[in-house]
């Protein structure tokens, strides 16, 4: 999951950079980049604030809206869950580009804060962006973008989530389609043993 965050982190950090490039963001907007880069989440969250902002009032609803993801994404490095949550829709309100990883950042955060039936929904949302078209089209235009990874953490994370709820009846078969596709993953033999039980 380690290696998976990582990755989620460097291709937040991509989309940010070329859409800064594509729209001439701010330089608090540039600040909140490379704050990201140097792994300073509180500046960042100072900088990526300071854009939104000013994007706002210049009414430049592209511009806010990658700043909002910026700011989710720093808020998410500190673990403040809530605040992800919040960001993250300013950024869908405003008009981001959807992403997998966007998705799977806000169902992990949901799951933190223990709000599974949110988890679950964002997580369907990852998974279907990232079999769609729309992913397809998107990774045309930049370098090709491999999702099973991330498909497959998120599919794990509804398993968690239907545990987390107690029920039993979706948790079971979420584990079942799991194995079927992933028989190779060992972590999913404890989810399974456990399920077993009830």
């Amino acid at each position: 999951m380690k290696n998976q965050m990582q990755f989620i982190r460097n291709c937040g950090l991509v989309i940010l950079t070329m859409s800064c490039l594509l729209t001439g963001c701010s330089n608090a907007g540039k600040a909140g980049i490379k704050a990201m880069e140097e792994e300073d989440y509180k500046e960042a969250v100072t900088q990526f604030t300071q854009a939104a902002s000013t994007a706002e009032a210049k009414g430049k609803k592209e511009d806010a809206a990658e700043a909002y993801r910026g700011l989710g994404m720093a808020y998410y490095e500190l673990k403040e869950y809530d605040k992800v949550l919040e960001s993250m829709q300013k950024a869908l309100d405003d008009g981001v580009q959807r992403t997998a990883e966007l998705y799977n950042i806000m169902g992990v955060s949901a799951m933190k804060q223990e709000d599974y039936e949110s988890a679950l929904k964002y997580f369907d949302e990852g998974i279907s962006y990232a079999q769609s078209k729309d992913a397809v089209n998107a990774s045309k235009s930049k370098k090709e973008v491999d999702y099973s990874g991330l498909i497959q953490e998120m599919r794990y994370n509804q398993i968690v989530c239907y545990e987390k709820q107690e029920n039993w009846e979706e948790a079971k078969n979420a584990a079942n389609e799991y194995i079927a596709d992933y028989p190779n993953d060992e972590n999913i033999e404890k989810e399974v043993e456990f399920l077993e039980t009830r």
